[in-house]
């Protein structure tokens, strides 16, 4: 069954994502995203933390509620 992996990371504003088949491409992308809004909205450099961004593997072909899978077509 083929992985992919879901970063995230959430603000009282924004809730930010990023999908990688790979759990350091999820992170770097997130990571990437999250350095662009710092320079769009002009943030100070180090208002996130990034050991708060979340990872999460998830499955293709599977159901989930709150990331707990639910159904698996196998």
């Amino acid at each position: 069954m083929a992985t992919l992996y879901y970063a995230t990371y959430d603000t009282m504003r924004f809730s930010f994502k990023a999908i990688s088949k790979t759990r350091e491409g999820a992170i770097k992308a997130l990571t990437k995203g999250l350095d662009k809004h710092t320079t769009d909205y002009n943030c100070d450099p180090d208002w996130y933390y990034p050991d708060s961004i979340e990872v999460v593997e998830i499955a293709l072909d599977m159901a989930y509620r709150e990331f707990e899978e639910l159904f698996s077509q196998d």
